[in-house]
């Protein structure tokens, strides 16, 4: 998974730095202060984490430029629960 102009979507690993940057992602405490969950940011965009919106993923600021940056839900929306399945 890496974001193409704040998209995420699915590529296949082309070895370029660009592509390692775009796939890099951390955890940290949840935006929403949920026990138990996490929100994952974007290591090449510090204020940006991934983001669903409108049943989409991006990787959004809060209160950015665009439509998916909307300050609405902003905090729930960058909020998951984070499960064995999906870290491993």
């Amino acid at each position: 998974m890496r974001h193409i102009d704040f998209v995420l979507m699915v590529n296949a690993d082309d070895g370029t730095k660009q592509m390692h940057e775009d796939a890099t992602f951390c955890t940290q405490v949840a935006l929403n202060g949920g026990t138990g969950t996490s929100s994952i940011r974007a290591w090449g965009y510090p204020t940006r984490y991934i983001r669903h919106y409108d049943n989409l993923g991006y990787i959004a600021s809060n209160g950015g430029p665009d439509t998916f940056d909307a300050t609405t839900s902003f905090n729930a929306d960058v909020t998951f629960a984070i499960s064995t399945g999906f870290a491993s």
